[in-house]
């Protein structure tokens, strides 16, 4: 099948990204963000540094993320919405982002809906539901930046919806009639009632409660543990497009998963939760890969999918529940932008590497090695090492151009490296009179395409200068030219 007729980008469904803006100074609360975040994980920094909001310069910011964002074909945010007249100081922080957007000068470049949380609009809010929380609604949706679905009805994703008909967290028994009552001001306001799209993949919940549509929160549906690599991740992401329950499917997928700085750290002492599971960022190729395919099955299941289809990516910038997120950052640049601009046009954005990180469970390692994390100026903070004469990795790849990422030093030895059982063999020095804990060890072109396993050992024999054995691997790069 070609890339035309596998992929029809006349009738491209919306591709949008989830926005959590809680990215302002002093944003360590309970239950925020941890502050490991900060230290251990700081290569997930994005393009602007740390903070978006709460700064002086976060209007600017805003204009910059327009930017990115519109450039590479994204068409809309979804912004988490938290009320403002909230007692506590961070929550009440959280719509800087949104509150930006709305007044930017670009504002017309990207459309953007909004994600409720039953707990954030009812319960101890329920008070403001109709004076205040609904007239902002309606409000926002009649922009005409506000994405509508079957005509004129917004886009509404809903989390939490379990707790609808809640005492203490909802609406209560009245449930039905203050969503009625939201239908009703947007019906006054010359819309439709509102296209309402369960964002937890709670099937049960927006059956219960009579939503549209079912979508998903990233980690909200993940049941495995342990760290996977990211076919896992797709994966998982496929199999809740098998069935719909009658409900239309907005698919809900995830870029980067890795809560890692919330586990064990000062984020979990607090909160007493964990999430135990994590992922490998993906290659270029699986990124676009996975992309691509969700938009291939939103177009081939029009009536699952709804009109116009839309692709909800977790997430744009949940930096330390999510990994980097598709923003860009100062380690992973526009990566996961430029493959939503080439599924969107056809076209090559940027020369790209698929990079595989040192800890993917898609290397094999034999020997004895051990990881090391954090290990600053590596990929991703962290590297493995071995000094054990004879240890070893591999890795499957499928190009025509490999790059071999690692360390030198002056206890360094030497790696004997070669594709596919020594049609290319050669050995590497690793020796160095200063430390480089990541650099280029060796590059291999002219490889046929197809399938190829990459294998390296370290040697008994090393540089006459060197005090030991040690290699270090930090990442595989690996492209077809």
């Amino acid at each position: 099948m070609t890339d035309q007729q596998a992929l029809n980008r006349a009738s491209l469904p919306l591709i949008g990204a989830i926005r959590w803006d809680a990215w302002f100074p002093g944003n360590t609360y309970p239950g925020f963000v941890d502050p490991l975040l900060y230290t251990a994980y700081d290569f997930r920094k994005p393009f602007y540094g740390w903070f978006n909001s709460g700064i002086p310069e976060h209007a600017e910011i805003m204009d910059q993320e327009i930017d990115y964002a519109s450039e590479a074909k994204l068409d809309f945010w979804a912004f988490v919405w938290y009320p403002e007249n909230d007692e506590h100081p961070g929550i009440a922080q959280i719509n800087g982002c949104l509150n930006d957007y709305m007044s930017s000068a670009k504002h017309h470049l990207m459309q953007f809906c909004l994600v409720l949380q039953t707990g954030w609009v009812a319960g101890k809010h329920l008070g403001s539901w109709r004076e205040l929380f609904v007239p902002e609604f309606v409000e926002k949706m009649r922009d005409p930046q506000y994405v509508k679905v079957e005509g004129n009805r917004p886009l509404l994703f809903w989390m939490d919806t379990e707790f609808l008909d809640s005492v203490d967290k909802g609406f209560g028994c009245n449930w039905r009639e203050e969503l009625d009552y939201l239908t009703e001001q947007l019906l006054n306001a010359g819309m439709g009632k509102p296209f309402l799209v369960d964002m937890r993949h709670d099937y049960a919940s927006a059956l219960r409660f009579g939503l549209d549509g079912i979508s998903d929160y990233g980690p909200a549906s993940i049941k495995l543990k342990g760290h996977h690599a990211y076919a896992a991740l797709a994966a998982h992401d496929r199999e809740k497009l098998e069935s719909s329950h009658g409900l239309q499917i907005v698919p809900g997928i995830g870029a980067a998963i890795d809560p890692r700085p919330r586990d064990l750290g000062e984020w979990t002492l607090q909160t007493g939760i964990q999430y135990g599971f994590s992922f490998e960022l993906p290659t270029h190729d699986e990124w676009l890969e996975h992309l691509k395919s969700t938009c291939e099955w939103v177009q081939q299941n029009e009536k699952k999918a709804g009109s116009p289809g839309i692709v909800c990516i977790y997430s744009w910038n949940e930096i330390d529940e999510g990994g980097p997120g598709i923003v860009p950052t100062e380690q992973e640049g526009t990566y996961f932008l430029d493959a939503i601009y080439e599924v969107k046009t056809g076209k090559t954005r940027a020369d790209q590497w698929n990079r595989v990180n040192d800890s993917n469970p898609m290397i094999v390692y034999k020997g004895e090695w051990e990881s090391i994390f954090p290990h600053k100026g590596c990929y991703c903070n962290d590297i493995t090492s071995s000094d054990a004469i004879g240890s070893s990795f591999s890795y499957t790849f499928n190009g025509t151009e490999l790059r071999l990422i690692g360390g030198k030093g002056p206890d360094y030895g030497m790696l004997e490296v070669e594709i596919d059982s020594g049609k290319v063999r050669m050995e590497v020095d690793l020796y160095n009179i200063d430390a480089q804990p990541s650099i280029v060890l060796c590059s291999i072109g002219g490889l046929p395409a197809g399938k190829h396993i990459l294998k390296a050992m370290l040697l008994k024999k090393h540089n006459w200068n060197s005090l030991g054995h040690k290699a270090t691997l930090d990442a595989v790069h690996f492209r077809t030219e």
